[in-house]
């Protein structure tokens, strides 16, 4: 019941176009975020230890979950052991992927579902648009881990809130 509900107040309050603009935006700050903490642990070899695994399952896990939207066979395990320049590789291309697949997404796409299977091989299925906020959330959740392993290893650590990326990084004037 909730969720219709709210599925319902989405539908009414939105007008066109701003659902895939919050999304395009979120993405943005995403890879924006991801640059960010990359950097830091590039500064902070000392957090790489504690840091780098997590660093590694947020790109990682960007890109098994682009791969499902675009419904593509998902072929990577979700904890990696990546180092600090394959990390670096993976969040550029992730970036150029996401892009591309926003060019080609419209609004009514948002609420087109995907099948897919997660690691353990349960099935399930979902809207884009959950998926996506999905991604957004859950990277950063594990750049907060992040930034305690920086800060933790005498660092210093960034701040990815997308707040920050809205004020100084991608403003819209207005």
């Amino acid at each position: 019941m909730v969720v219709a509900a709210s599925r319902a107040f989405q539908k009414a309050s939105c007008s066109s176009g701003v659902i895939a603009m919050t999304c395009s935006r979120a993405a943005m700050t995403m890879h924006w975020a991801n640059r960010e903490v990359l950097r830091s642990l590039r500064d902070s070899p000392a957090a790489r230890e504690t840091a780098l695994p997590l660093m590694s399952h947020i790109l990682v896990g960007e890109h098994i979950w682009l791969s499902r939207l675009k419904r593509e066979q998902v072929s990577r395990p979700v904890w990696p052991h990546l180092t600090l320049d394959e990390c670096e590789a993976l969040a550029a291309e992730s970036a150029d992927n996401f892009a591309a697949f926003f060019q080609g997404l419209g609004e009514s796409d948002l609420d087109a579902t995907v099948r897919f299977q997660d690691g353990k091989g349960m099935e399930y299925t979902m809207a884009i648009v959950d998926i996506l906020i999905h991604i957004a959330t859950h990277g950063a959740y594990h750049r907060g881990q992040v930034a305690t392993a920086v800060a933790r290893s005498g660092g210093q650590s960034v701040n990815t809130d997308y707040i920050n990326f809205a004020r100084t990084v991608e403003p819209i004037e207005g």
